[in-house]
């Protein structure tokens, strides 16, 4: 419906654009619809319009479905593999039973409903509930177990290529999440001194804010590189640490994207700074997406990083990294379940997106460590968590990813 390029006020790169889809109206144009709207990023205009558009179809895509195509049953009138609920992390009994709490506890005899899916990398099939596929799945309260994000949500050019980008969204999470909750070290990483060209001008226009630039590498046991990327600002008119992720196959392209990252969302963190967002200052006042960033602006708040960061000279060349590039989804599955984890994919590409380039597919992750915006929805009754912990107590500071 709607295509935007860069903004002139921002940097020159990344270059940024913005895509928007009309909303879902049984083939009539509804003008009143806001749509689905996606943001992206490249090197490039090309690059940055089809990031973009991917969001915005994804998104849209993931809010289309057919009740008459989903299955309204108990785990025990299912035949073949599902996904447990159980297996999602989910919240404890005390938040179930907070008052005004908007989620209902999970029961195994209840009914909800479910959606087909697939294993990452093979065509057996699973059953999977429905509220963690779709985007925005509308369900009565008691089916309402868990918050639902984008998370694990990514169009691709082909079935698998959307499903290992929606696993590796999985991936960088859970990552982030385990290291964070758990005050893993990361590793640092050098800041390849043979970016050149575009990428060089993107790192040279953030650092030369004053904000310093430091790479790290999480790994929680799957072997996926996930790279971090910490801005590193004055805490007045830059944020004191602003956060960005990316996970991929190959370690150097999760440092591309977790600078690119970087790059895009600095800027939006700037602007919310000097126009005067609420900066939460007690944990109970992270509440939403844009808290968990907020929290983080001010300099009296950086000590919380001081378990990943490490001093310049440990920083390890990336090609010290020990796994080859992940090729196919097949090796992604392997990777997972030598972590004990596992990855259902359903094709939530919609009738009239599947005669475009693009397919959409959503990753729902067993025994992975969801994501969570405001601090009232914290998961944190994790096997993995509690085997990273070593009986130590879980990390109270909120997670800095927005």
């Amino acid at each position: 419906r709607q295509l935007s390029g860069h903004p002139p006020h921002l940097p020159d790169f990344p270059v940024t654009a913005s895509a928007g889809m009309s909303t879902f109206s049984a083939g009539q144009f509804d003008p009143r619809g806001m749509g689905q709207v996606g943001s992206g990023k490249g090197l490039d205009e090309v690059s940055a319009h089809i990031s973009a558009i991917g969001e915005a179809i994804e998104r849209y895509s993931a809010a289309r479905f057919r009740l008459s195509d989903l299955k309204y049953a108990g785990i025990g009138q299912l035949s073949g593999d599902y996904v447990d609920p159980d297996k999602l992390v989910l919240y404890s009994k005390r938040q179930y039973h907070t008052p005004g709490f908007p989620f209902a506890p999970w029961r195994a005899d209840q009914k909800i409903h479910w959606t087909r899916g697939q294993w990452l990398g093979l065509s057996t099939p699973v059953w999977v509930p429905a509220l963690v596929s779709y985007f925005n799945f509308s369900a009565p309260y008691k089916e309402q177990f868990s918050q639902v994000s984008s998370n694990g949500l990514a169009a691709g050019q082909s079935d698998e290529d959307a499903a290992i980008r929606a696993t590796y969204e999985l991936i960088e999470r859970d990552a982030m999440m385990l290291a964070w909750y758990a005050q893993l070290p990361g590793q640092r990483l050098s800041l390849d001194s043979q970016y050149q060209g575009k990428m060089r001008l993107l790192i040279d226009d953030i650092t030369a804010r004053g904000i310093q630039l430091e790479l790290y590498l999480l790994d929680v046991g799957i072997h996926v590189p996930t790279v971090v990327c910490l801005g590193l600002g004055n805490g007045i008119n830059t944020p004191a640490a602003s956060v960005s992720l990316a996970t991929h196959g190959d370690i150097h392209v999760a440092m591309r994207k977790a600078l690119l990252e970087q790059g895009h969302v600095m800027p939006y963190l700037c602007h919310l700074m000097i126009s005067g967002h609420k900066i939460p200052r007690q944990i109970n006042e992270v509440q939403s997406l844009e808290d968990h960033a907020a929290y983080y602006f001010a300099g009296d708040k950086l000590a919380a990083f001081d378990f990943m960061r490490q001093p310049a000279e440990m920083a390890m060349d990336p090609g010290l990294w020990p796994y080859p590039p992940i090729q196919n989804a097949g090796d992604l599955r392997q990777r997972l379940l030598a972590a004990n984890v596992d990855v259902a994919i359903v094709d939530v590409t919609a009738p009239d997106i599947a005669l475009s380039p693009f397919r959409v597919a959503r990753a729902v992750g067993v025994n992975m460590q969801p994501i969570h915006f405001g601090e009232q929805y914290k998961r944190v009754d994790n096997p993995r968590m509690r085997r990273l912990l070593k009986g130590r107590a879980v990390n109270m500071n909120p997670h800095p990813i927005a």
